[in-house]
């Protein structure tokens, strides 16, 4: 039994993205073009396309594996079910999502992984800014934080949440930040929200990335992290591995190393702000939590 592509182009939505089966001729061969369209993240381009060889193939299951930019798709042909199944892995920075698209017959269905649901999703399931500085305002329902008021100082917001164990992701966009002066960091918990920023006093154990210079500020001391500054209408995203003990950043799905951390206890995320204005926003799209199996 033989198995052609789908004859004619078939699309599904799943969690923001778009994705297209359609088949391709190039020099008398069979081709299975898979489009990933997302069009809400402006971190990367909208459309991703990968080509994967989709000839007639023997009655026999193989998986041939392409990938580009981040994105990978292990097409599976099962000729006795007559079935394509296609699972499609994204990754960018510390983010990755797997989906599971399966043609058959002349249907597409498409699911995100329920084991991969399972693993990053965790007990938390919705990251809020919950503990903040006084002259720092809500909007967006949590997910947002604003210096409503002029304070002098630092002035910083959490999720509120300690974490001890697994890793943990948050990724924030910069809506307004003044000479790009905002750090994004983590701290020990519990955290006082009226002192400065992660990392500005000896012995502590914060660690934080801060926009005007590019430096990371650890145990009253900076220097280069890597990454070059950052300000206003970009993505900085943090990883905490509790298991490892460590921290690191990504700017625009770039990433830096990871650092260790010199506390003893559970450790929280802190986004610290100075001028009246600024604003920055949690995504929780693009945010994770894992634990060890």
């Amino acid at each position: 039994m033989q198995q052609d592509p789908p004859t004619d182009q078939q699309s599904v939505r799943c969690a923001g993205l778009t994705f297209r089966l359609e088949p391709r001729s190039t020099d008398g061969k069979s081709l299975l073009a898979i489009t990933a369209e997302h069009a809400a993240d402006p971190l990367h381009p909208t459309t991703y396309k990968l080509d994967v060889p989709g000839e007639k193939v023997a009655a026999t299951t193989h998986t041939l594996c392409q990938t580009t930019n981040g994105w990978t798709a292990a097409v599976t042909v099962d000729a006795k079910r007559q079935q394509v199944r296609v699972t499609v892995r994204h990754a960018l920075g510390f983010r990755d999502v797997e989906f599971e698209l399966v043609l058959s017959g002349e249907q597409l269905n498409v699911s995100e992984r329920l084991d991969q649901v399972l693993r990053v999703v965790g007990p938390r399931t919705n990251d809020l800014l919950a503990d903040r500085h006084p002259n720092i305002d809500q909007f967006h329902g949590g997910l947002g934080a604003v210096v409503a008021r002029p304070c002098g100082l630092h002035a910083s917001v959490t999720t509120g949440v300690e974490f001890t164990a697994g890793q943990h992701y948050l990724e924030w966009r910069l809506l307004r930040c003044l000479n790009n002066a905002c750090m994004l960091g983590v701290a020990e918990y519990p955290l006082q929200v009226f002192t400065p920023y992660p990392g500005s006093a000896a012995l502590t154990s914060g660690r934080s990335l801060y926009g005007h210079n590019g430096h990371l500020y650890r145990d009253g001391a900076n220097a280069p992290y890597g990454l070059g500054v950052f300000g206003p209408g970009e993505y900085v995203g943090v990883l905490l591995d509790m298991d490892a003990r460590t921290v690191a950043f990504s700017i625009n799905g770039r990433l830096g190393d990871s650092l260790p951390l010199s506390g003893k206890g559970g450790h929280c995320f802190v986004a610290t702000l100075y001028t009246q204005g600024d604003a920055i926003e949690l995504l929780p799209q693009h945010c994770w939590h894992r634990y060890a199996q």
